[in-house]
């Protein structure tokens, strides 16, 4: 599955969010992450086996 999602930004045109899903080799990934300016993102992960379904692994993730 090819990757989707939507990028936010302010009103002079800079890049201040993003919300993202991908699939790859049977995992599932989902992301929704905030940035601060200049800097890295606050944000949350959600990581998941779809192919067993005993592999999952979540977090927020401060940089």
């Amino acid at each position: 599955m090819a990757p989707a999602g939507l990028i936010f930004y302010d009103h002079k045109g800079n890049e201040v969010g993003k919300l993202a899903r991908s699939e790859a080799n049977g995992t599932g990934l989902q992301a929704l992450a905030f940035d601060y300016a200049n800097a890295d993102p606050i944000g949350r992960l959600v990581q998941d086996d779809r192919r067993g379904g005993k592999n999952f692994r979540a977090g927020i993730l401060i940089q």
